[in-house]
């Protein structure tokens, strides 16, 4: 979320709070400033749905002028959800690729398969496959 609008929608909420005081002696008053505090939030929640899109959208373009620039095929490719890292697998140049998004700028590195040593898949913190180039170690 944009510090921003964070920042913006804290501060109504904390005027509105000190406003709805007024609850006891104006009671449709506090009705009107309900309404008002609904609204803005749902703008806000808006606005940085709109500008988180955008930024996703620029993330992924980044992303293929730097993987077209390198003559890399997108075989398979994983993002993760907050669109800060990326694994790119290239099968006909046999390459793994990583994309870090480090001070708004994709960076790439390349992995031949020869140089992969071991490979490990968790999810939720469970090893679920582990395999090496020996394949003693291979599970799933």
């Amino acid at each position: 979320m944009n510090k921003n609008y964070f920042i913006a929608g804290t501060i109504f909420c904390m005027i509105m709070c000190i406003l709805s005081l007024f609850v006891f002696i104006n009671p449709p008053l506090f009705i009107i400033f309900l309404i008002l505090m609904i609204t803005s939030i749902a703008m806000t929640n808006i606005i940085v749905s709109k500008t988180e899109k955008k930024n996703i959208e620029n993330d992924i373009q980044k992303i293929n002028n730097l993987i077209n620039k390198n003559n890399l095929n997108k075989d398979q490719f994983f993002m993760n959800l907050d669109h800060t890292e990326a694994i790119l697998l290239d099968q006909e140049n046999k390459l793994l690729a990583t994309l870090k998004n480090v001070n708004n700028d994709f960076q790439l590195t390349q992995l031949p398969f020869s140089s992969i040593i071991e490979s490990e898949i968790i999810v939720d913190e469970v090893s679920v496959i582990l395999g090496s180039k020996s394949g003693q170690s291979y599970r799933s």
